[in-house]
């Protein structure tokens, strides 16, 4: 029971995860899109493969949601069922699969509509602006907020 309840813990902190540099900012941002020398063209082939793979991952992040819901109400019952919560935790990590499989194949196509000089040069001012964020910086030197080896697990 203890390994079932440690074991779905470990599932419900894992997030989807992303691949590759973020569309959205990019599609959002005509100073970012001119530094990379996109052609209205292919700003407008990467606005309509965001939106309709986005379409997609917000429906499977509901889904995943009406999943964790569901994981949640049987692990705080009285008596939870162990079989009922592994099935669930499968497909919790079904949904996550498929999330991770949409942002990569939107990655991929990214890069079909990019030349190889914009790729590179995108991938780099996201590494920057990654990177670069002071709360990020500021946080490198802090300890764990409960602790070093202390792990707390995300509220599901």
């Amino acid at each position: 029971m203890i390994r079932t309840a440690i074991l779905l813990a470990g599932i419900l902190t894992m997030g989807p995860g992303r691949y590759g540099p973020h569309l959205g900012r990019l599609i959002e941002d005509p100073g970012l899109a001119r530094e990379l020398g996109l052609s209205s063209s292919q700003l407008d082939s990467l606005r309509n493969m965001f939106f309709s793979t986005e379409e997609d991952i917000v429906s499977l992040r509901g889904q995943l949601e009406l999943q964790r819901l569901k994981l949640r109400r049987i692990l705080e019952s009285k008596d939870p069922d162990e079989k009922e919560a592994l099935r669930i935790a499968d497909r919790i990590g079904k949904i996550r699969g498929e999330i991770r499989k949409k942002v990569l194949e939107r990655s991929l196509m990214v890069r079909r509509v990019m030349t190889e000089e914009q790729w590179l040069k995108w991938r780099e001012i996201e590494r920057y602006r990654r990177h670069s964020r002071p709360h990020r910086r500021a946080r490198e030197d802090l300890p764990p907020p409960h602790g070093r080896g202390d792990r707390k697990f995300r509220s599901f």
